[in-house]
């Protein structure tokens, strides 16, 4: 085919790998805006919160908890980026390994939280979240 030409010069190809490092550190800037209006969102949270409940335990827990939403929100759109940059490149084995792993690890590590939470607690009725 004329249109894939497979006569690359070594220029050729040091402008591809220049290009294709650009297009992935713009690709982790953008993730890295994206993570820090998640962070500044996230931020809000606990001021609109009293607008959702007047529960002042809730008010608290979700007061608990914004540190570690901020955190995990923070590189999330670096992470989305870096795997929109393997998608591009079709990187697709060390997706699908990756993927694969995480079918396994997440449900085994909330287990593990699960099992470990259950027993401190009197009344497990009520524990409809874990």
């Amino acid at each position: 085919d004329k249109m894939y030409n497979t006569n690359t010069t070594t220029n050729d190809k040091k402008t591809n790998v220049s290009t294709l490092k650009q297009t992935s550190n713009e690709f982790l800037q953008a993730g890295g805006i994206f993570g820090a209006i998640l962070v500044a969102i996230t931020s809000v949270v606990p001021f609109v919160t009293p607008f959702f409940t007047s529960d002042t335990v809730v008010v608290d827990q979700v007061k608990n908890i914004v540190p570690f939403l901020a955190a995990a929100f923070s590189v999330h759109g670096m992470i989305a980026a870096s795997e929109g940059v393997l998608l591009g490149q079709s990187d697709l084995g060390f997706l699908g390994k990756a993927y694969a792993s995480f079918f396994f690890a997440v449900p085994w590590m909330m287990l593990r939280i699960k099992k470990n939470v259950l027993p401190t607690t009197k009344n497990h009725s009520n524990l409809s979240s874990v």
